[in-house]
């Protein structure tokens, strides 16, 4: 996949396909907005050119959610994207 190109929402939202629609609404609609702009300020924050990985765990324990960039040019770009099940 061409990383410039990359949509952590749509990765995110794939995975979530076995879950139930309430559910997967709730985290596309409210969790995942909030995930995303704070791991976006983390990258600001980091290192010209420095990979940075952050973990999320969801407060109910079921899931963590793990996000991987690189602020590049002053450009913050999210490169991976994966859920893992408690």
């Amino acid at each position: 996949m061409d990383n410039n190109n990359f949509n952590p929402v749509l990765v995110l939202t794939q995975k979530l396909s076995a879950y139930p629609p309430e559910k997967r609404n709730h985290l596309i609609n409210v969790i995942f907005p909030g995930i995303l702009m704070d791991f976006h300020k983390m990258l600001m924050k980091s290192a010209e050119g420095k990979e940075v990985s952050e973990e999320y765990r969801l407060d109910d324990g079921s899931m963590s959610i793990l996000l991987s960039g690189i602020k590049e040019k002053g450009i913050a770009r999210i490169t991976s994207a994966d859920i893992m099940k408690a």
